[in-house]
């Protein structure tokens, strides 16, 4: 059988042939990949931030709180100048940021690459002195932008009436799960107590995870899963999620499922270790059981307070 290789192909071809026999490539999602590599690191290193590119250029992470931070850090620098995913695979893992974690974990490499894409609010272009602005039609194939986006995006503009008639059509929304649970925003399932609401959270955690291709017959992308648990123990989830696993045929829970318990500790305090350990684990989906729990323990008030 001849495995899919198509991905490392693709990053020989813009490693070798940066523009090859037809001129500049273009990725799957579009994008062409201008200007070459040399070009792009030219440039960085000509900018007002070439600092802070030299530095993550040369693996020097100080400043931020994980590798995979300044990894994201990089690309995002590197993608205001290309927009094309093989390119900006190829240029990182020049870098010595480059580690066994970029090489063997296509997952990730696609999580930090779109991310950083879905960022952008201006890239380079020669055309028209160096920059211009990108609306979110500029990437439909990839992920939404999340609130956080948003909020920051919002900072320092006029608060003002505008017309939908004059607004872009933004880019097609993104799903974990097909029509299901969303990317980048909040899904909440509800029910009685006792109707199994955290088995099956638990299970769409092992489906993320572990690599389906579908769950509850939709569709699903693959990414880490944090599960945060404000009302059991490690123990009586481990037997859960085994369960789950042998009934998903298969032998120990993946890899990509972690799990953070709450229980006993303040809201805030949960959310922020829960926070961090989505940033060091590259984590798209976070299960909180329950919101309840979780929400009492953030408007309680202490003694004497």
């Amino acid at each position: 059988m001849i495995e899919d290789r198509s991905e490392e192909l693709s990053a020989f071809c813009v490693r070798q042939f940066a523009e090859g026999p037809g001129g500049p490539q273009t990725s799957p999602n579009g994008h062409r990949a201008d200007p070459g590599g040399e070009e792009i690191l030219a440039l960085a290193r000509g900018a007002r931030n070439a600092a802070k590119f030299e530095a993550l250029w040369d693996g020097d992470i100080t400043g931020y709180a994980s590798r995979s931070e300044a990894d994201q850090a990089l690309i995002s620098l590197l993608a205001f100048y290309t927009q094309d995913e093989g390119q900006l695979d190829s240029l990182y893992r020049r870098s010595r940021l480059c580690r066994e974690k970029w090489l063997k974990r296509p997952d990730y490499r696609r999580r930090t690459i779109q991310s950083a894409l879905s960022s952008l609010t201006e890239t380079y272009a020669p055309s028209d002195d160096g920059a211009r602005m990108v609306g979110g039609n500029g990437h439909r194939n990839l992920p939404s932008p999340s609130p956080s986006l948003y909020k920051e995006e919002g900072r320092g503009r006029k608060i003002e009436a505008v017309r939908f008639s004059e607004m872009k059509e933004p880019a097609s929304r993104r799903y974990l799960v097909k029509d299901l649970v969303l990317a980048a925003y909040v899904t909440l399932l509800y029910g009685d107590g006792g109707v199994a609401k955290s088995l099956l959270a638990l299970a769409l955690g092992v489906a993320v995870s572990g690599g389906s291709e579908q769950w509850l017959g939709r569709k699903a992308e693959n990414c880490p899963v944090l599960y945060v648990d404000f009302e059991l123990d490690a123990e009586e989830q481990t037997r859960r999620v085994q369960q789950l696993c042998r009934g998903q045929g298969l032998r120990e829970p993946p890899d990509g499922l972690l799990y953070m318990s709450a229980l006993g500790h303040p809201a805030k305090e949960a959310f922020a270790a829960a926070l961090g350990a989505c940033k060091e684990h590259g984590v798209e989906l976070m299960v909180v059981d329950s919101l309840g729990p979780a929400l009492y323990k953030a408007t309680r008030k202490r003694p004497g307070t």
